[in-house]
């Protein structure tokens, strides 16, 4: 027979288990309002019990909503498909021949160079990327939810930067190798970005997805498409607004879709064609967690941990444009 603890399920003597009902949506972890009074009683209990397992299961039931928010928030993520894998499954990816070259990360965030008709398959070397939360005690009392949506939210940005550090270095290795970086100077200029559409549409592969710091987005103010505006999401109906900050996509300039990221370095914009066409990310295995309670500093740690790997096959579909 079940029973119930603060609201939430255990099932006889197994262990309890907590559902945070926590969504990503708009970039923010939300909570649904029906599921609020529990969610606030069960940091409440959680704080003033000193049940090993109480603490255990808090800290399991903070990782999916860190786990979605960090891929969400991973700007890199964008130019690539994503690819999982189980513990002890083969990870190979088969190379393209008549792609000119490949690129994938390697230990010590080195990237690695395979050439296509020499190696028929190649394995990019997965990286373990981790973060973590502590919380008080006291916190998870007397705290409301947006205390702790703020802790998660914290976590989850740096495990996306860390996947983007991981990624990053492959996409500029493959950009450079296929003398795609190119410059404008002091700001982004419309030319430069004229120039990027032209070239790559002329070598079959066009562009279609941007990657932009907000900073840069001034830039754009006085572009047009002829008579229309190049930042359409600022004059927008709200309903195409509020799509923009749910996907944080707008479609502008030449009709491609600008995605925008605080952790997209300021003096950079990164160009690519479909993903399907550029290359993988790749995970291991589940992302793994350990909850452990600091007695002595009164709150509980929550570690999560992750392999990660990057890949690029074809780098005629990846550009960037730098502002010097």
């Amino acid at each position: 027979m079940a029973n119930y603890v603060f609201g939430f399920e255990a099932v006889g003597d197994q262990q309890p288990t907590f559902d945070l009902a926590v969504a990503q949506r708009e970039g923010k972890l939300k909570v649904n309002a029906a599921a609020m009074d529990g969610l606030i009683n069960l940091m409440r209990e959680t704080g003033k019990t000193m049940d090993r397992e109480m603490h255990r299961a808090m800290g399991e039931a903070l990782l999916p909503p860190i786990r979605t928010l960090a891929r969400y928030k991973s700007w890199t993520q964008e130019f690539f498909m994503h690819q999982d894998f189980t513990l002890g499954e083969d990870n190979r990816i088969a190379l393209d021949s008549p792609l000119g070259s490949a690129f994938l990360s390697a230990p010590g965030g080195r990237v690695e160079y395979v050439t296509p008709g020499v190696q028929r398959y190649t394995r990019p070397t997965f990286v373990e990327i981790d973060g973590g939360v502590f919380i008080h005690w006291s916190t998870l009392e007397y705290a409301k939810w947006n205390v702790l949506q703020r802790r998660l939210e914290e976590t989850a940005d740096a495990l996306a930067q860390k996947r983007d550090e991981i990624a990053k270095p492959v996409l500029d290795t493959a950009i450079s190798a296929a003398s795609h970086n190119t410059t404008s100077s002091t700001t982004w200029t419309k030319a430069s970005m004229d120039y990027v559409i032209a070239q790559a549409a002329g070598i079959g592969f066009p562009v279609t997805h941007v990657a932009i710091n907000p900073s840069r987005v001034t830039d754009m103010a006085g572009w047009t498409n002829g008579t229309t505006s190049a930042l359409p999401v600022f004059f927008a109906p709200e309903s195409a607004r509020e799509e923009y900050f749910r996907t944080l996509w707008f479609s502008g300039y030449g009709n491609l879709r600008y995605f925008l990221s605080k952790d997209v370095p300021s003096n950079m914009i990164y160009l690519a064609g479909d993903p399907p066409d550029t290359g993988y990310t790749q995970g291991h295995g589940s992302v793994k967690s350990v909850s452990d309670m600091k007695v002595e500093d009164k709150g509980d740690l929550h570690l999560f941990w992750m392999d990660f790997a990057a890949y690029v096959g074809n780098n005629y579909n990846v550009w960037s444009i730098q502002v010097t």
